[in-house]
């Protein structure tokens, strides 16, 4: 309820001081795509956490879909 109230210390996120609807989404354009861990109250090692897990879930992905290698006498592969 104060005037220039921010959220994090780096004060990008902040309560805005407009008094439109259209410059209040201005505001809101302008906030980074990726909200950082400060927004939560979080340490920025959070961050890297999150894109550690998030590159093992492709990863996994990814091997998942590769193809098997057949062993037996038919020749063809597992794609065919």
């Amino acid at each position: 309820m104060q005037d220039g109230y921010t959220f994090s210390p780096s004060g990008k996120y902040r309560v805005p001081e407009h008094s439109t609807t259209e410059q209040v989404l201005a505001y809101i354009d302008q906030l980074p795509e990726n909200d950082a861990p400060e927004i939560f109250g979080m340490h920025n090692n959070a961050n890297v956490t999150y894109l550690r897990a998030k590159s093992a879930l492709l990863i996994e992905t990814i091997l998942s879909v590769q193809p098997r290698q057949q062993t037996g006498s038919s020749g063809k592969s597992s794609d065919n």
